[in-house]
C-alpha cells in the first residue's frame, strides 16, 4: 500500500512570505500607501494590502507565527484555496469593515487573518470536544494565540479590534461550515 506525501503548503509560504516582505518593504517605502490608515476614497486596494504590512516588530511576529501555524494545519486539513480565502476574509475582510465603520480607520496587519485562520482551525476541536470525542489539537494553545491576537490592539495602535473582530467570526463561521463539509466526507 502506497500512501501519499500531504502537498507542500504553498499558501502557507506565500503568505509568510508576503508578509515578511511587507514588514521590510515598510522600512524602505511609505506604509500609508499600501495600508488603511485614513479615509481610503477610491483606494478600496488598500483593505487587501493592509493585512501584510506591520509597523511593529513584535505585531509582526505575533501574527504571521500564529498565520503560519494555522495556515500550515488547515492547508494540510483541507487545501491551499481554503486558507487563501480565509486569509482574506479575516484580513481584507476586516480591513474592509474597518474603514467602512470608522470614520479615520486604522487596520495594520494581519491580526483579524491570524484569528480567522485559528478560529476556523479551531471550531472542530471544539465540536469534538462538546460530543465527548476527543480533539484534534491542543485547544490550550490555540486559546493562547486568540488571546494574543485578541489583546494586540491594547498593545499597538495599527492592530484594529475591529478587524480582529471580524476575523474571528469570519473564521467561526467559515469553521462551521467546514467541519460539517469535512464530516461529510
Amino acid at each position: 500500500m502506497r500512501v501519499e506525501a500531504p502537498a507542500r503548503p504553498w499558501a502557507t509560504g506565500l503568505l509568510v512570505t508576503l508578509s515578511l516582505a511587507g514588514y521590510i518593504l515598510q522600512v524602505v517605502l511609505d506604509p500609508a500607501r499600501f495600508v488603511v490608515d485614513g479615509p481610503i476614497v477610491g483606494e478600496w486596494w488598500r483593505v487587501a494590502t493592509s493585512p501584510f504590512v506591520y509597523a511593529n516588530v513584535w505585531y509582526a511576529l505575533g501574527a504571521i507565527t500564529t498565520i503560519a501555524i494555522f495556515a500550515y494545519l488547515l492547508e494540510r486539513r483541507h487545501n491551499a484555496l481554503v486558507v487563501l480565502a480565509l486569509f482574506a476574509l479575516g484580513g481584507a475582510g476586516g480591513a474592509a469593515v474597518e474603514a467602512a465603520l470608522d470614520t479615520n480607520p486604522v487596520a495594520l496587519g494581519g491580526n483579524g487573518a491570524a484569528l480567522a485562520l485559528a478560529a476556523a482551525w479551531l471550531v472542530p476541536d471544539l465540536l469534538r470536544r462538546r460530543r465527548g470525542e476527543e480533539p484534534e489539537g491542543d485547544l490550550v494553545g490555540v486559546g493562547v494565540l486568540v488571546a494574543l491576537m485578541l489583546a494586540m490592539p491594547a498593545a499597538t495602535f495599527e492592530a484594529s479590534w475591529v478587524a480582529g473582530l471580524t476575523g474571528l467570526a469570519a473564521g467561526v463561521l467559515s469553521g462551521l461550515v467546514l467541519s460539517r463539509v469535512h464530516s461529510s466526507r
